[in-house]
């Protein structure tokens, strides 16, 4: 499986090269972040020759052509992928995601890494056995991030708040009831003022739509 780029011209889309890491069996794009028509990122993952391990990837557009990043792994993880992105301009973009410890349990930790026009870095998040999904920044400063914890505690959504030094995990409220509260999607119109979407169960087994505000 190879990745996948297309670009909409207002009147049809075409299919757009994109380039795989050298060996890989697996490369699947998850998101895309543009700032102007020769700024974009895309982010997903990519696995490792001989398919038991993967790299979390990223793909710059520049107007031309797609070009490999090189994200960083974080030091004994496995299966590591970035599943959000957002850039608020070509030198500044925030992705996250989550990987498993290395450990038999394989516990889920979050994933950020940043863009500074020259290299990803990866910034620490403070979520053990949680999962990020989508991220929405308004400038270098200001992002939030949503997810969800995993296991039997599941039981209010996740989200997390960059203020330009440090994530912090924000308050979530979770409908009375509910199980398997998720948040898939975020978007933020500045840093006091976002709206995430997402799903929960109740007893029954329905799946319900979720939506929270962040003031």
């Amino acid at each position: 499986q190879t990745s996948l780029a297309e670009v909409w011209d207002g009147t049809k889309w075409r299919i757009q090269r994109t380039p795989n890491p050298a060996g890989s069996t697996y490369s699947a794009l998850q998101a895309v972040s543009c700032t102007s028509l020769t700024a974009c990122t895309a982010v997903g993952q990519s696995y490792l020759p001989g398919g038991t391990d993967s790299a979390p990837l990223a793909e710059a557009w520049n107007g031309t052509k797609w070009v490999l990043q090189n994200p960083p792994t974080p030091a004994g993880a496995s299966f590591p992928t970035l599943l959000g992105v957002s850039c608020t301009s070509a030198t500044a973009c925030t992705a996250v995601g989550h990987y498993h410890d290395g450990t038999p349990s394989g516990t889920n930790l979050t994933l950020a890494e940043a863009w500074n026009g020259t290299a990803w870095t990866i910034q620490p998040t403070p979520s053990s056995g949680h999962v990020l999904f989508a991220v929405s920044c308004t400038s270098s400063t200001a992002c939030i991030a949503v997810g969800q914890p995993v296991g039997p505690a599941m039981t209010t959504p996740l989200a997390e708040s960059w203020d330009g030094a440090n994530w912090t995990v924000t308050s979530t409220p979770s409908p009375v009831g509910a199980t398997n509260p998720t948040l898939f999607g975020v978007s933020c119109t500045s840093a006091t003022a976002c709206t995430a979407v997402g799903s929960y169960n109740v007893s029954t087994g329905n799946l319900h739509a979720l939506v929270e505000r962040y003031s």
